[in-house]
């Protein structure tokens, strides 16, 4: 996964993204998954991250370690499908509904899927959604210090940051590019890559044209999804990502996830979740079934 932070050029075509678009990609259920697909992972704390802090971040870039996430991870699932999996919270388990609060609205469930293509890409392939995929799908829980921060008179600039996100994004670009992951492999020294790439392990990526964003409430849940598409990166991204694959059960690998603060009032941001996945066997995993047309 620490591959997520070497590769910087996200960037797909616009005839890429029109042509992925065309029509609709099969839907599938992740509540018939059951436990099958559910890996060994860590919560990775949010202080394991730096993170943007103030005042004046574009003319100073200062950074510190992160306070405690907003959500706790509460599961991994890998699985692999016929095409990329979209909008999965449509018919995944959840948590019973939480009691009514004041403040800001907050999504009581996060999930975040990454879809890597197992196919290896070539010059023409475009766009990578409609291919075999691997993916990997954190859910995580909103804390209660974050519930309790959202009811407080003066919520946090993570928390504002977080609800504007679960209103705005979308319907609004500008809001959905705020959003970044955050990879790095924690034994990145052992693995022999090249020293140039060092300078990526840990770097955050926005996820913008690459992914998708889903908001809503189901059965008195509201849930927040961001699904990464890797399928939609550009041919040298994938390329690195595919050629990876093999050496995952190398990496003791940590991601993180993030909304972009930039100005005074929107700092120090906060991760929203993380998790640590140790050395994982990509070569076999359960099919995600499709729903029935």
């Amino acid at each position: 996964m620490n591959v997520l932070n070497m590769l910087k050029d996200l960037a797909v075509s616009p005839k890429d993204d029109a042509a992925s678009a065309a029509e609709p990609l099969p839907a599938y259920d992740l509540s018939s998954l059951g436990t099958r697909g559910r890996i060994h992972a860590e919560e990775a704390t949010g202080s394991s991250f730096h993170v943007r802090t103030g005042p004046d971040y574009p003319r100073n870039g200062n950074k510190a370690a992160s306070a405690d996430s907003l959500f706790d991870l509460t599961s991994v699932e890998l699985f692999t499908s016929g095409t990329a999996a979209l909008h999965l919270a449509e018919r995944m388990p959840l948590p019973p509904p939480a009691p009514a609060a004041e403040g800001l609205t907050l999504p009581q469930l996060l999930l975040v899927t990454v879809a890597v293509p197992q196919e290896a890409p070539g010059l023409f392939t475009g766009a990578q959604d409609r291919c075999s995929t691997l993916t990997a799908a954190f859910t995580f829980h909103l804390s209660a210090s974050a519930r309790a921060d959202a009811a407080s008179a003066s919520p946090s600039a993570a928390v504002r940051l977080l609800a504007r996100y679960y209103e705005r994004a979308t319907s609004e670009q500008e809001v959905k590019k705020t959003f970044k992951m955050i990879g790095r492999a924690r034994n990145y020294d052992e693995l022999g890559l090249p020293s140039w790439m060092k300078r990526f392990n840990g770097k955050p990526v926005i996820i913008h044209q690459t992914g998708e964003v889903f908001a809503g409430c189901r059965d008195g849940v509201r849930y927040l999804e961001e699904d990464v598409l890797v399928g939609r990166w550009s041919l040298w991204a994938k390329q690195g990502v595919h050629s990876l694959m093999p050496r995952y059960k190398e990496i003791d690998a940590e991601i993180g996830f993030v909304l972009q603060g930039t100005e005074d009032d929107e700092l120090p941001e906060t991760m929203l979740g993380g998790a640590r996945l140790p050395y994982i066997d990509v070569t076999s995993f359960p099919e995600l079934p499709r729903v029935p047309e």
